[in-house]
């Protein structure tokens, strides 16, 4: 059923999709455990986030130094690296879910500070506030994590510079703090002046951009210096997060859905197209809804037992590959379809 025939449709009965959302974790827990049992080393998360972080950052270490050797070109360092970032980031992503070293938060903290400056992105431990909300709020007004990359603004300028800089969250970021100061949505906290804390990483990385812009300003130590990080940080980010944030914002619908209800908040991005881009976020379209549905899962297992829970999806009627997501801003229902209203909401 398309967007447009679905808007004109009064969903009368809240309970409707109940029966779905339990069916779908159903056979994601099914298929968890299914994995879990055929690959024991599985039950050592621990070993295995920090076996995954310190050999991205040695490989991340080893690209380097071929490339500042001048044995790797700048056009094979750039995703190389961005493919590296993009594993640290779900580092980042699953260790604001407390799913390694939960009971050691001196080993979390050190991994996120190296995360961190590797992204040149937002401060992780100002970001795991906004992501545990986005779970609570997504696709609604005071979903700011994802208001903050661009979900629901139209194609456009604004919407060009949020998705290739972490510096064009600052472009709505005071909207997005009013609409929160207006519900309440952060009691006693100012958004836009603790976003103050993502700047000690951002304001470096794009000094070193501003540098090789205007080489004649800096001296051509300070250059070279800037040249690479900006080969080897820099423009790898810009490459895994405008690859990220153009995903993550097809993924999510926004403005109206009903809240607290899983259902309606994702879609499934598999189609072909998308492929470039799912390589520099670890195939983030294609699997980020299964985290909606059960969050205790590392990303690495999100990944295995894709295979085995898509077609429940399928079944249950959630949305796969509705590419005119972009063009509604994001919207589950036709926007230019008066007077309808989005269905009851359900607890999830």
């Amino acid at each position: 059923m398309s967007p447009q025939m679905e808007s004109s449709v009064q969903i009368k009965d809240k309970n409707e999709y109940q029966p779905k959302i339990n069916s779908i974790r159903k056979v994601i827990y099914a298929e968890d455990k299914r994995i879990r049992e055929k690959y024991s080393f599985l039950e050592h998360q621990n070993t295995i986030g920090m076996i995954i972080f310190t050999s991205t950052l040695l490989s991340m270490i080893l690209t380097s130094y071929l490339y500042i050797s001048g044995f790797l070109v700048w056009y094979l360092t750039i995703p190389l690296m961005a493919i590296f970032i993009s594993f640290l980031h779900e580092l980042e992503h699953d260790l604001i879910h407390d799913l390694y070293f939960k009971e050691m938060k001196f080993i979390q903290n050190i991994m996120l500070a190296f995360i961190w400056v590797s992204k040149i992105n937002a401060n992780p431990w100002w970001r795991k506030a906004m992501h545990l909300k986005h779970h609570k709020t997504s696709g609604q007004m005071d979903d700011i994590e994802e208001r903050l990359i661009g979900l629901g603004l139209p194609l456009g300028l604004k919407r060009f510079l949020i998705t290739i800089s972490p510096l064009g969250s600052y472009l709505v970021i005071y909207s997005v703090a009013q609409d929160s100061k207006k519900m309440n949505s952060l009691p006693g906290v100012d958004l836009l002046r603790a976003s103050i804390v993502n700047l000690p990483v951002l304001l470096p990385g794009n000094l070193c951009l501003l540098a090789i812009l205007f080489p004649e300003y800096v001296s051509s130590t300070f250059y070279m210096i800037a040249w690479n990080i900006c080969m080897l940080l820099y423009f790898p980010n810009t490459l895994r997060q405008s690859s990220l944030q153009w995903v993550s914002t097809g993924c999510h619908y926004f403005g109206d859905i009903p809240r607290n209800n899983v259902f309606f908040q994702n879609q499934v991005l598999n189609h072909w197209i998308f492929y470039p881009f799912q390589l520099f976020c670890f195939n983030f379209g294609a699997t980020h809804i299964i985290h909606h549905y059960v969050t205790r899962q590392p990303f690495y297992l999100r990944q295995l037992v894709a295979a085995g829970v898509l077609d429940e999806f399928k079944k249950q009627g959630v949305r796969f590959n509705d590419l005119q997501i972009y063009q509604r801003a994001h919207r589950y229902y036709d926007s230019l379809v008066e007077n309808n209203p989005p269905p009851l909401s359900i607890g999830a």
